[in-house]
């Protein structure tokens, strides 16, 4: 693959689907805190809860072709910030 430029852009409602197409990943299960499958209205919850958040901003990362790359996510829980990534295989 060749990256000319990589894009960064706030999540929105419409990535929902997006994200969740991932994170059940057995990658991405195993390197998360919550190992558990997750399931799709509780994904859809709180994805819609956390990007509406003043204290949660998620970025997607996409390629010049808008292909998508990884998720950038930073949550803001008492004075820490709390940085969670996962890059597209």
């Amino acid at each position: 693959m060749n990256i000319k430029k990589i894009k960064l852009r706030k999540a929105n409602k419409s990535d929902c689907d997006l994200i969740f197409k991932y994170i059940n990943t057995p990658n991405i299960r195993n390197n998360s805190y919550n190992q558990n499958e997750i399931d799709y209205s509780e994904h859809k919850e709180w994805f819609i809860k956390k990007i509406k958040s003043n204290n949660f901003l998620m970025l997607i990362a996409e390629d010049e072709k808008k292909t998508f790359l990884g998720q950038l996510k930073f949550e803001k829980e008492n004075n820490n910030i709390v940085v969670g990534v996962f890059i597209n295989p």
